[in-house]
């Protein structure tokens, strides 16, 4: 399975390192599927704008400063993981898969953190799965999903974002972001 990933990378970055793709960040609890005392957890997207539209989502105007990187993480810039994924996800866009959970489709995408994090945490400890997907709360045609194992990942490239990057195009155009180059 391809997934994607916008992170604060750096290129020279190790795996386990802050600014490799693959690396979860320590600072967990507060995401939709984060249960940080038993697992952590890397978040994804099906596509790349799904990707970016959940990474600045929250912005009401895209700018170039978004892009530039975290001050916790000297000469980082805002990357484009491409990822491989070796294993299965529960699959919660998939209406069997909610019935058979007892799962209403308001309960997967609500706010409530207590609600989103008990079924992450029902769904993990079945070991069944690599992670899990669900509908993305800016686009419901986008696909979002958190990986338990990162491990089960393969980095299969990585680049730069930009504002004309067709990603970033691609989300700002679906959520309606006006897109401002400060340089």
């Amino acid at each position: 399975m391809r997934l994607y990933r916008v992170y604060a990378g750096i290129a020279s970055a190790s795996p386990g390192r802050a600014g490799h793709p693959l690396t979860v960040s320590p600072v967990q609890g507060a995401g939709r599927i984060d249960n940080p005392g038993r697992y952590g957890v890397l978040y994804v997207a099906d596509t790349q704008p799904a990707a970016v539209g959940e990474r600045f989502g929250d912005l009401r105007v895209w700018s170039t400063s978004m892009l530039a990187g975290r001050p916790y993480l000297p000469g980082s810039r805002m990357m484009l993981a491409v990822l491989r994924l070796d294993g299965a996800v529960c699959d919660l866009d998939d209406p069997d898969e909610l019935s058979r959970r007892g799962l209403r489709p308001s309960r997967v995408v609500t706010r409530d953190r207590e609600t989103t994090q008990r079924w992450a945490r029902e769904i993990h400890d079945e070991a069944a799965y690599a992670g899990v997907r669900w509908w993305s709360f800016w686009n419901p045609d986008w696909g979002s999903a958190g990986v338990w194992h990162p491990a089960r990942l393969t980095v299969v490239g990585s680049e730069p974002l930009t504002l004309a990057h067709p990603a970033v195009t691609g989300a700002a155009m679906a959520l309606d972001r006006p897109l401002r180059d400060e340089r």
